[in-house]
């Protein structure tokens, strides 16, 4: 699982409050408390910091857009025509879509790329890729819902 520095942050505060009260109990200056802070707020940014930054991705062995058989000879539907594979229906609905959130989408499931690898891919952030990706998917899931009953 990855590392959420929302919560991270929140549990740091939430301890640090009850670290204050009793470091003043106990007689400590304010000095000294706060050296204490910025030592234990210094250690929270480098975790972030690490975890972040700790996923190596090696693109030219596991992204096939970088492998050399991927760009010699592409395949008849790629990232830019996908979307001719599909139905006619389907194809009007995502034609409305803007093309970013269809790469962001096709990357996710074609590939299987994290949103943290097709953010670095499209450089965008990561909550954006995401809300994209949701877009897109309730949109094809819609579709099929729709040719489920009958309706496409």
């Amino acid at each position: 699982m990855g590392y959420n520095h929302a919560k991270a942050e929140k549990k740091f505060y939430r301890e640090w409050r009850e670290k204050l009260r009793l470091y003043k109990s106990a007689g400590m200056s304010m000095e000294q408390i706060l050296a204490l802070y910025k030592f234990d707020k210094a250690k929270l940014r480098s975790d972030r910091r690490f975890y972040e930054h700790c996923e190596s991705i090696q693109y030219e062995e596991t992204n096939p857009l970088f492998a050399e058989e991927a760009v010699s000879s592409p395949d008849n539907y790629d990232m830019n025509n996908w979307t001719a594979a599909l139905p006619d229906k389907l194809c009007a609905r995502l034609e409305k879509i803007p093309e970013e959130w269809l790469k962001a989408f096709y990357l996710y499931r074609v590939y299987g790329y994290t949103q943290k690898e097709i953010s670095s891919i499209l450089l965008k952030p990561r909550r954006t890729i995401g809300y994209w990706i949701v877009q897109v998917t309730e949109i094809v899931d819609e579709f099929k819902k729709s040719c489920q009953n009958g309706g496409a």
